[in-house]
């Protein structure tokens, strides 16, 4: 894996990391406090997103590290 992979992907993990964290004190901060259903919608939408978002930074990083992966693709569909 070079190094821009690694920057990559570390990058993706801690900014997860972060973003989980985060909403979680969100919760734990405004469960008492009737605001538990807003924030908990807001996390789920915004967990979504991260999933996105990560899943098209793994497929860009599979990209850099196999470049030619797009044939093996090929020869599996036209099979």
């Amino acid at each position: 894996m070079n190094n821009l992979a690694k920057k990559v992907f570390y990058k993706m993990l801690r900014s997860t990391f972060v973003a989980y964290w985060y909403f979680y004190s969100l919760e734990l901060r405004y469960e008492d406090k009737g605001g538990h259903h807003f924030v908990a919608a807001f996390a789920c939408f915004f967990s979504f997103f991260l999933f996105i978002a990560g899943l098209s930074g793994l497929i860009s990083l599979f990209d850099l590290i196999f470049p030619n992966y797009k044939w093996f693709f090929l020869l599996i569909f036209q099979a």
